[in-house]
């Protein structure tokens, strides 16, 4: 499987300005996608059938959390890459931390996502936790968008203006909302300075 030049967790973390022990913090709120390779380890189903897997999988978020000052994780269940489907081992096996990665894709969407917040604490913050009983997920979205565009630099000044630029990133990143619902959140997203409209002037020489 091509993982597209995954990152160790050490690197990752170094990228995002926070510690291996933070990632696997958000990787045990569900929020991080953490990797490994399984080599031929015994499975089981839920129907009691017998098994075995191999290749890149991911940790599941209850492992993790017993993990987050280990020198290890006790994996006893998996995901795997393809559908998601959680597979648990016949035996848990105890995985050293130093072969956790991050897929490249993945850490694209976890950086723009969150990558603005990551060094600021251990936890997703209730506002960003869509498990939160008062949760707003139009709230959380344009937080993303706004950490994404304007905390992590992906603002493009070029010759579009920051409403548009919002409205990509939107298209990209929440296409399952209706357009009318992206439009409502880039006005909100759409910083103080910008509301004029129109793109940013090009200097003159």
């Amino acid at each position: 499987m091509d993982l597209d030049t995954e990152l160790d967790l050490g690197e990752a973390a170094e990228r995002l300005g926070t510690s291996v022990e933070k990632l696997i913090r958000w990787g045990g709120n569900g929020k991080l996608a953490i990797t490994i390779m399984a080599d031929d380890w015994p499975i089981r189903t839920e129907d009691g059938a017998v098994g075995s897997i191999s290749g890149p999988v991911n940790l599941i978020p209850d492992d993790l959390k017993l993990s987050f000052n280990a020198e290890f994780t006790q994996v006893r269940q998996v995901s795997t890459h393809g559908d998601g489907e959680v597979v648990t081992l016949r035996e848990p096996i105890d995985v050293n931390r130093g072969v956790h990665f991050v897929t490249a894709e993945e850490f694209r969407r976890f950086s723009g996502m969150y990558g603005g917040l990551v060094s600021h604490g251990d936890d997703v913050p209730a506002y960003l936790d869509v498990d939160h009983e008062w949760r707003s997920s139009q709230l959380i979205i344009a937080i993303q968008a706004w950490t994404a565009l304007f905390a992590e630099g992906d603002f493009d000044p070029g010759r579009r203006s920051a409403k548009q630029n919002i409205a990509q990133w939107l298209a990209e990143n929440a296409a399952d909302l209706l357009p009318a619902t992206r439009a409502d959140i880039a006005k909100l997203v759409n910083p103080d300075k910008t509301k004029g409209g129109g793109a940013p002037s090009t200097p003159s020489k």
